[in-house]
């Protein structure tokens, strides 16, 4: 009689099993689906440095010194420069200056200054 029993229970037990996995499959197929992550955003600003090798004040760019040539940076009326804490234009800035700050791309892919502090070169 015993083994009656536990072949019942055994076979309870079972079915009780199946009938769960059986259930959850199904409450898993109603799921609604996750939406994909949205796209990473892309940076709005990138920082810059360097010295300053010239200043083409036509056209509003200033040249900083990089291995294998020039960086050419540009500026527009939303620049905010910097010249020892004191507001400052393009006129301030001379080759041999140190200029750090962050800058953005323009709809074309240039570089366009957002900010920048300048430091003043050797006096020579």
């Amino acid at each position: 009689m015993k083994r009656t029993a536990l072949a019942t229970l055994r076979h309870h037990s079972l079915a009780a099993a199946l009938a769960v996995l059986l259930s959850s499959h199904a409450f898993c197929a109603d799921a609604p689906t996750l939406a994909p992550a949205p796209p990473k955003l892309k940076r709005e600003w990138f920082p810059f440095h360097g010295e300053v090798t010239a200043v083409n004040k036509s056209a509003n760019v200033i040249s900083l010194k990089k291995q294998g040539g020039d960086r050419q940076i540009r500026l527009d009326p939303k620049s905010d420069l910097l010249k020892g804490g004191k507001a400052a234009s393009l006129a301030d800035v001379k080759p041999g200056d140190y200029v750090h700050g962050k800058l953005h791309k323009d709809a074309t892919g240039n570089e366009v200054i957002e900010s920048a502090n300048i430091q003043a070169g050797p006096t020579k």
